[in-house]
């Protein structure tokens, strides 16, 4: 394991190509639980990329913002990033209850406060080409496809 692979938020989960060019993205036990203060534990994900995506490191001390989880590249089709928001930083909800995220924002709201840290700059209306959730798991997703995203 390299120096860089060893920091909690820059151990890699993105795995070779398989056969059919598919990548497993799987976050990795070692990263922290939860992000800082105020974070529950980050439940485990995965999800599936192709070849020319690569995975690159991330920190709590990015610039690009605290809520990054892991950013990832492609010459072809840009920049994926991986946002995990601290559910109490938007609401308070009682004790033992489980918020989902259409508990808390919109998709609308969502992208306009997250936009900063996706694109780098504020996004405007017409910036959005599409925008819908969807669920999976039985939980709900927010997708969007901006005009500039990368």
């Amino acid at each position: 394991m390299n120096a860089s692979a060893s920091t909690a938020g820059r151990v890699p989960g993105l795995s070779a190509p398989d056969d059919n060019g598919e990548r497993l993205y799987k976050r990795p036990v070692e990263k922290s639980g939860g992000h800082g203060v105020g974070w529950s534990e980050i439940t485990p994900y995965t999800f599936v990329t192709y070849t020319g995506w690569e995975e690159k490191p991330v920190s709590i001390a990015d610039p690009e913002g605290t809520e990054i989880d892991a950013k990832f590249v492609s010459e072809a089709e840009g920049e994926l990033k991986v946002l995990l928001a601290p559910i109490l930083r938007f609401a308070d909800f009682p004790d033992g209850s489980n918020p989902q995220i259409q508990d808390i924002l919109s998709p609308a709201s969502f992208i306009q406060g997250f936009a900063p840290e996706l694109i780098g700059d504020p996004v405007q209306p017409e910036d959005v080409l599409n925008m819908y959730s969807d669920t999976r798991g039985g939980l709900v997703f927010y997708n969007y496809e901006l005009k500039s995203h990368w």
